[in-house]
């Protein structure tokens, strides 16, 4: 006896698949989560030349730009922040020079300029040249897909360290004619290498050696006022007394700042200059 099977009928609202007819398996639509992603692209400024640790410090038109790269939009409180860096790679050695907090509104796809201020450069910054890194969302309070790509380096650099005054002598020239037993004026060009003003009283010491001949005469102190601001030329005015009885002839004026009043020179070693005269 043949047995025969009962066919299943179908629920209702469903069309059964004809015998032999290939099942289709449609693809589940595909859907994309919705996150910002911002970009730090670049810090621009008008960067001086030194920033002096300890101290007030400013760059002027200081701002990072960025962009939203995401598929939304960005609104709310966000942390900026700025490091100063050796290499232009961001450790956790880098020190911090100024953290504060914007109101970020950046649609999708669109480009912002946050403006950045620096009122003080925090103390213990080590002397050395630097770029500036800016961070952008720095405490990740902004949902996004990629946090790589939120800090930048400035293309420029910035000397950065502790207060200190470097006076480096590059020319002497005493005015002719050059008289023993007269005063003769002395003008020492000064380049105030430091990151201060440097402002105060010092002395010149000055020498004549006679050309042809090694040993110098005796020393003639000669006070001067010095008043030069940072990373600028100067020339220190002063009156040497000639000794009288110097003979005639041509000699090597040697002019050294030997001591300074109001500020300590950091460098005493580069404070030496000479000229030629002619005792007449």
């Amino acid at each position: 006896m043949i047995s025969r099977k009962t066919p299943v009928a179908p629920r209702d609202g469903a069309r059964s698949a004809p015998a032999g007819a290939a099942v289709v398996c449609e693809p589940l639509e595909g859907r994309q989560l919705l996150a910002a992603d911002l970009v730090a692209t670049s810090i621009v400024g008008k960067f001086p030349q030194t920033l002096v640790s300890g101290e007030k410090g400013r760059i002027p038109s200081l701002a990072v730009n960025l962009n939203n790269a995401g598929n939304t939009d960005v609104k709310g409180d966000v942390v900026f922040r700025l490091f100063a860096s050796t290499d232009g790679v961001f450790d956790g050695a880098d020190p911090l020079i100024v953290e504060q907090t914007k109101r970020l509104t950046v649609k999708s796809g669109r480009e912002k300029r946050v403006a950045l201020k620096v009122r003080d450069v925090p103390a213990g910054i080590a002397q050395g040249t630097y770029r500036l890194l800016a961070q952008v969302d720095a405490t990740n309070v902004v949902p996004e897909d990629n946090d790589q790509n939120n800090t930048i380096a400035s293309a420029e650099s910035i000397s950065i360290g502790p207060p200190f005054v470097d006076l480096t002598a590059t020319k002497a020239f005493v005015r002719p004619p050059v008289r023993d037993g007269r005063n003769a004026s002395l003008l020492l060009t000064v380049l105030n290498a430091g990151n201060i003003n440097a402002k105060g009283t010092g002395l010149v010491r000055v020498t004549f050696t006679r050309v042809g001949e090694t040993v110098p005469g005796a020393p003639i102190d000669v006070p001067v006022k010095i008043n030069i601001k940072s990373q600028k030329t100067k020339q220190l005015k002063g009156k040497i007394a000639v000794p009288a009885g110097l003979a005639a002839g041509d000699y090597t004026v040697t002019a050294t700042i030997v001591s300074t009043i109001g500020f300590a020179d950091s460098n005493p070693g580069n404070n030496a200059a000479t000229a030629t005269v002619t005792v007449v």
